[in-house]
């Protein structure tokens, strides 16, 4: 079980940071068409900059939502020279409910804000939806992966600097 559960974990944060990679592409080729449209054809792309800007904000919750899978998230190592292993095993736990509250938090107000808000951005007239849903659909992305981390045991758990070969073979 704890197999399938990173198999479904590791596959899912594939998919956030291919998604994510692919807006990076897209909001390039964007800023490239603009550069390209502004100084050579001397008419600036108006609706460019929303789009980017947008982009990216997806980019970060998806591709943050696989940094926390991964273990790459920010976090401060003070405790890390704790030779306790109960105690390296509670912070440990107490760390990534720390971030399931957060990532609930921002899960439920995310998607709850993002709906229907009747707006659209000035330039490109994208509804606002798109961007709002972000904040909602990366808190429950990183949700999904803190539980599945939580339901691993601690050998399993991805750590920093990238995945160890042993829990991929």
């Amino acid at each position: 079980m704890h197999r399938a559960i990173f198999g479904f974990a590791t596959g899912l944060s594939r998919v956030c940071e291919v998604l994510a990679a692919l807006l990076v592409g897209a909001a390039i080729t964007i800023n490239l068409a603009q550069v390209l449209w502004r100084y050579i054809l001397n008419d600036p792309l108006e609706w460019s900059e929303e789009v980017m800007r947008y982009t990216m904000v997806w980019v970060a919750f998806l591709a943050g939502s696989a940094g926390v899978f991964r273990g790459e998230h920010m976090a401060a190592g003070m405790l890390g020279n704790i030779e306790s292993a109960l105690v390296k095993r509670i912070l440990h736990y107490a760390i990534l409910v720390s971030m399931l509250i957060f990532s609930a938090v921002l899960a439920w107000w995310g998607t709850r804000y993002g709906f229907d808000t009747g707006q659209v951005s000035p330039a490109a007239q994208i509804p606002m939806e798109i961007p709002y849903l972000a904040v909602g659909f990366g808190g429950i992305l990183m949700v999904i992966k803190l539980i599945c981390l939580l339901l691993l045991p601690i050998e399993m758990v991805p750590q920093p600097g990238g995945m160890r070969p042993e829990d991929i073979a």
